[in-house]
């Protein structure tokens, strides 16, 4: 569909009348021109404290989840760190998952509301997503590690390979992971060992061949 410098206005204006199920509606179709994603982006993001003031709960989810549809529509190109932090505030404190994994996506999420997810969570996937965020605060990292460790819940694999895949977890956890007794985290871990680019610095090395397996020191660590 070609689009005319007066329909955008026009389009413009429809969002300018504050409809919200409209324009959660423009937000959700993938056949509009980036400029209006962008309108109604700013409109709610920028000034989100200022909109949802005095209004109901309804009304400030119902920006969230217009929110939640422009960053999940490929056309519009916005990015989940493109979110303002108090939209993501309330977007961690929703009773909607999917909310709740925008919030734990987020570099913007705020370090205590990320800790409140990477912890408390009773979702999954919002826990993953959060421990792996690497705004969270390094000192909420370790502690997790440690109580994740020694759990025998069934999600620890999916949750110690999410501490692995923060940008900010030490070599010190991914070496202790790839001498784990479960199998499954002991690969993820030689593999996430085999693909950091500090790999030449570490002063242990895995090493597989016959007769033996595991972690020696290496030639640049000195005897």
């Amino acid at each position: 569909m070609d689009w005319e410098p007066g329909d955008l206005e026009v389009l413009k204006k429809m969002v300018d009348v504050n409809d919200l199920d409209f324009s959660i509606s423009l937000a959700a179709v993938t056949w509009l021109p980036k400029e209006i994603y962008r309108y109604l982006f700013e409109k709610y993001n920028q000034h989100f404290n200022l909109w949802v003031k005095s209004k109901t709960d309804s009304i400030k989810e119902k920006v969230c989840w217009l929110i939640y549809f422009l960053i999940n529509n490929i056309t519009a190109g916005i990015d989940v760190n493109d979110i303002k932090p108090e939209v993501l505030c309330a977007m961690a404190t929703s009773m909607y998952p999917e909310l709740n994994q925008v919030a734990a996506e987020s570099i913007n999420t705020p370090s205590d509301v990320l800790e409140d997810l990477a912890v408390n969570s009773t979702y999954k996937y919002v826990r993953r997503a959060a421990i792996a965020n690497p705004s969270l605060p390094f000192n909420t990292l370790k502690f997790l590690y440690k109580a994740i460790k020694h759990s025998t819940n069934s999600d620890r694999y999916s949750l110690l390979c999410a501490i692995m895949n923060n940008p900010h977890c030490p070599k010190e956890i991914i070496l202790d992971l790839a001498m784990d007794n479960d199998f499954e985290i002991s690969k993820a871990a030689k593999k996430k060992l085999m693909t950091m680019h500090e790999i030449g610095e570490m002063n242990y090395v895995f090493y597989c061949g016959p007769g033996y397996s595991g972690f020696r020191k290496s030639a640049a660590a000195g005897k």
